[in-house]
């Protein structure tokens, strides 16, 4: 085994660290995982707004179908009145013609 050691290269043995300590690598663990909670709470906030975004989109899309239905029904209407003024001219036509 003696001769092994003497076989390895001695930058192997430099980069080993002599006494390690955790205490570095745990409070940048709780930060880590602290901060994640941070980004959790925010994305949970922002899909909840979104949610809330969705609903008033769909209440608006509902609106805007009620309204389309409503100017629909309007130009039906308008179409009605222009037929019934087109048989009244008509009408005023022939009774113009008979009376001549």
């Amino acid at each position: 085994m003696k001769r092994l050691i003497f076989l390895l290269p001695a930058s192997l043995l430099a980069n080993v660290p002599q006494g390690y300590d955790s205490t570095n690598d745990l409070r940048a663990l709780s930060t880590i995982s602290s901060n994640i909670s941070v980004i959790q709470t925010a994305l949970n906030k922002a899909i909840a707004k979104l949610q809330d975004c969705d609903k008033a989109n769909q209440a608006n899309i509902k609106e805007i179908g009620k309204t389309s239905d409503a100017i629909a029904a309007a130009a039906k209407s308008f179409d009605d009145v222009v037929k019934l003024a087109n048989q009244a001219s008509d009408l005023v036509d022939d009774m113009t013609k008979r009376s001549a």
